[in-house]
């Protein structure tokens, strides 16, 4: 279902670049099959999900057509949105990231009339577990004897968790918390994307607490 609606999304994106009208027939089409997925999506799926991570990707692809789309409800989806995030847990600190891509995005919300929603606070929230322990897993993990010959074969990086024993490790005491951590390239990937975003959030000036007229 997101990347059904991603596809749409673009489209949707390529066409209003061309000057296709909304109204216009096959864009009308993808329109509305946009809304079907995006109403699966968000109804069948999102709604039911207890599942951290995917609940961070898939509001983030449910943003991306809502921002397109006037006749989503955004308040309804960011209130829905941050249930869920209150309702979950995270464990890995990718979990972390997808959570604060679209936590910012959210921010970033014009459509979003009130002046106290939390999301720039959960983005800044999430960064914080990242940047505080993913790029420190080796630093902290290389005191532990156990684990000196696990030394990586490139220093630094992001990490996806800490290794039992670490300090705010978030697997201790998990039935699968022995897997330890790994350098993978989706942490890396949603480390640097994240910090992208930051960056051009703050260097555009945009923010939550300014919502259009």
């Amino acid at each position: 279902l997101m990347l059904t609606l991603r596809f749409f999304v673009l489209v949707m994106l390529v066409a209003a670049a061309n000057g296709l009208n909304a109204g216009e027939g096959s864009m009308k089409s993808y329109i509305n099959a946009a809304r079907v997925k995006y109403d699966a999506l968000l109804n069948d799926s999102f709604l039911l999900c207890d599942e951290y991570w995917m609940l961070g990707h898939a509001f983030d692809t449910l943003l991306d057509f809502a921002e397109l789309d006037d006749s989503v409800d955004m308040e309804y989806l960011s209130s829905k949105a941050l249930d869920r995030f209150n309702s979950t847990q995270g464990f890995w600190y990718d979990d972390f990231g997808w959570w604060g891509i679209a936590a910012l995005k959210a921010s970033e919300e014009r459509k979003l009339k009130s002046h106290s929603h939390p999301w720039r606070k959960i983005s800044e929230d999430c960064w914080q577990v990242m940047d505080r322990n993913a790029t420190n897993v080796w630093e902290l993990g290389s005191k532990i004897p156990s684990y000196e010959a696990y030394a990586p074969r490139v220093a630094g990086g992001a990490w996806n968790a800490c290794w039992i024993g670490s300090r705010d490790c978030l697997l201790q005491g998990l039935p699968w918390g022995n897997l330890g951590g790994i350098q993978n390239t989706v942490t890396n990937a949603l480390y640097l994307v994240r910090n992208i975003n930051f960056a051009v959030n703050d260097i555009i000036g945009r923010s939550y607490a300014t919502p259009s007229a």
